[in-house]
């Protein structure tokens, strides 16, 4: 009897001896749920006692309650919002900040007074079950991310073999690798690699890009370098054509045998502009072998062999070449005015305008017959000397 009266005195100091505008609500609440089971554990009372002290236990624990009560909604309610927004979250597409924002929801998540235990567990397992739902969201992104970086891995790396393969192809193949080659910069640069290979793995296609972007620019320099070739082959024989062509009495067998020599002889798919001119020199000079033209089809002879003589001068003077002693006179003027477009900020001494003074000389008419040869000549050696 004496224990029960102790109980019901701690919890009436509880509701007279708190200060209820500072509780501590989760005291209170533990302290009422301790009197109920030590009240539970208490041994019998005389018959007699047990109306009146269980009267006083239960206007005390009654008491107490009311005072609980108000909290212990409010607590609820505050929870079910929690558990609102946790199933919110779980609908959420960005699963990174949904877990952020799940974790601070479990921060909140306090039990202040406990309702029924059948509504507490309820609410609990609702709770449990969102954030369940939000971190598993989140777990199942993670792995997703994490194979896509090995997918990504396995893709870099097969751009690199791709590219390595293609730079130990051959010429003609490596010159249709342009667009594959920006094509494979797109696709790795869009690439999201791991930390731990990315450093490894651009270095590697960097050297890849770098050695075939250098395959492909030696074997269009080869390419450009056949094809002017096969552009001064036919300029040869229109050369050899022409002279037949200014001819007083033109050998029509020698004529012939150069007929089948050009339509025998390779014709470069680029430079098209001046293989037409080539082209046009050549059926100029047949039409006249044949009596289908007169010789002034060819044009002004003196102006072709001044501009075939500039075009030598230009040239021997870019590549350092000697020029005959007559001419000493007109290349000094000429490194003159070379001189003065570079003070202007003019410099042709590019291996392009090399190539472009060579490719004029191949597209000009010819010259006059006593300065053809000596012509040719400073120009075949000119053609034949490396930029």
């Amino acid at each position: 009897l004496e224990q029960r009266r102790a109980i019901c005195r701690r919890l009436e100091e509880l509701v007279s001896g708190t200060d209820w505008e500072q509780p501590d609500w989760h005291a209170l609440d533990k302290a009422m749920g301790e009197a109920r089971r030590q009240w539970n554990k208490t041994g019998g009372v005389p018959h007699k006692a047990w109306p009146a002290i269980r009267k006083r236990f239960d206007l005390a624990i009654s008491k107490l309650d009311d005072r609980l009560a108000p909290e212990r909604e409010r607590n609820f309610n505050f929870r079910q919002r929690l558990v609102h927004e946790a199933e919110e979250l779980a609908q959420e597409e960005d699963s990174r900040a949904a877990t952020a924002a799940a974790r601070n929801l479990r921060q909140q998540w306090h039990v202040s007074v406990h309702s029924h235990n059948r509504k507490e567990k309820k609410i609990w397992q609702a709770f449990n079950k969102a954030m369940d739902q939000v971190f598993e969201k989140d777990r199942a992104a993670r792995q997703q991310f994490r194979a896509s970086l090995d997918d990504n891995q396995h893709k870099a790396e097969a751009l690199c073999e791709q590219l390595e393969l293609q730079s130990r192809a051959d010429d003609q193949a490596i010159r249709s690798q342009h667009s594959d080659l920006q094509q494979a910069i797109d696709q790795f640069t869009s690439l999201n690699l791991p930390k731990k290979t990315r450093r490894q793995l651009e270095n590697r296609f960097d050297k890849a890009c770098k050695a075939l972007k250098q395959r492909i620019k030696d074997a269009d320099k080869a390419l450009r370098n056949e094809q002017l070739e096969q552009l001064f082959a036919l300029h040869h024989l229109c050369v050899q054509m022409e002279a037949i062509a200014l001819t007083d009495q033109p050998d029509a067998e020698a004529a012939s045998k150069l007929e089948a020599q050009w339509a025998d002889a390779a014709k470069p798919t680029r430079e098209k502009p001046i293989l037409h001119s080539i082209e046009q020199r050549y059926r100029t000079a047949l039409a006249v072998i044949n009596g289908e033209q007169t010789r002034d089809a060819f044009g002004d002879l003196a102006a072709n062999t001044e501009h075939k003589r500039t075009l030598c001068i230009d040239l021997e003077i870019l590549l350092h070449a000697d020029s005959p002693g007559a001419e000493s006179g007109r290349r000094m003027q000429r490194q003159v005015e070379l001189m003065e477009n570079a003070m202007k900020g003019i410099h042709p001494d590019s291996p392009n305008h090399i190539r472009k003074l060579r490719l004029d000389y191949l597209s000009t008419g010819p010259a006059e017959p006593e300065q053809q040869s000596e012509l040719e000549e400073r120009f075949s050696k000119l053609f034949n000397t490396a930029t």
